[in-house]
């Protein structure tokens, strides 16, 4: 999902009114409206997802989430979720099997050097390619180990630099992960998804933020 501008009043208004009191407060923490906005559009993401019957057909709802004890937001005996942000684009992850990571980053300019030592795979791609492309290369493995970091759950504790992405099937935490590239928007964002479970088939679907009125 894209968003360009503010939510107009009634529909923030009504979008935070389907959302737990806990959950309220979290978004009113967030200083800058841009971040509130991706929240709060993440959750409205999550809750028409519940609602469909690859999220349960309306067995779950926000007010099921809850967190493992590293933080990651998970729903007892539903569907696991992943949410991603970049800029104004938003994206989740809903798979009804095993566990499921999204990363999608805006494509902009970086020296690639400084994180030469956490993306070793730039190497071996620039061998390849001769140089070129290094910047969309760097994105792309990005997007491809925050997607199993996620995915794990477990942060920090797996080591970017100790995370060899450079084939879609990665073993990672005692699982096996397969890495499928996502295709949003333009030729200027990195998008992956990974999922301990083989995926039969990957839905994609665009939304307005119109259309998640309650």
């Amino acid at each position: 999902m894209h968003f360009g501008e503010p939510l107009a009043v009634e529909l923030e208004a009504a979008f935070l009114a389907e959302l737990p009191p806990l959950q309220q407060q979290a978004i009113f923490r967030l200083k800058r409206w841009q971040d509130r906005q991706r929240s709060l559009l993440g959750r409205m993401l999550l809750r028409r997802a519940l609602s469909l019957p690859y999220g349960g057909a309306g067995r779950f709802t926000l007010q099921t989430i809850c967190q493992t004890e590293r933080g990651r937001p998970l729903i007892p005996g539903g569907p696991d979720f992943n949410l991603s942000h970049s800029g104004e684009t938003v994206v989740l992850a809903v798979c009804s099997r095993g566990q499921v990571g999204i990363d999608i980053e805006a494509i902009r300019p970086i020296d690639v050097e400084q994180f030469q030592h956490i993306v070793p795979e730039l190497a071996d791609a620039r061998e390849e390619t001769g140089g070129s492309g290094d910047l969309r290369s760097f994105y792309d493995y990005w997007t491809r180990k925050e997607a199993v970091v996620k995915g794990c759950g477990l942060g920090l504790a797996l080591p970017f630099e100790q995370l060899d992405v450079s084939r879609d099937v990665v073993a990672a935490a005692g699982s096996v992960w397969h890495l499928r590239s996502l295709i949003i928007g333009g030729g200027d964002m990195s998008c992956h998804i990974a999922t301990n479970v083989p995926p039969s088939g990957i839905f994609l679907e665009s939304l307005t933020r119109e259309s998640l009125h309650p």
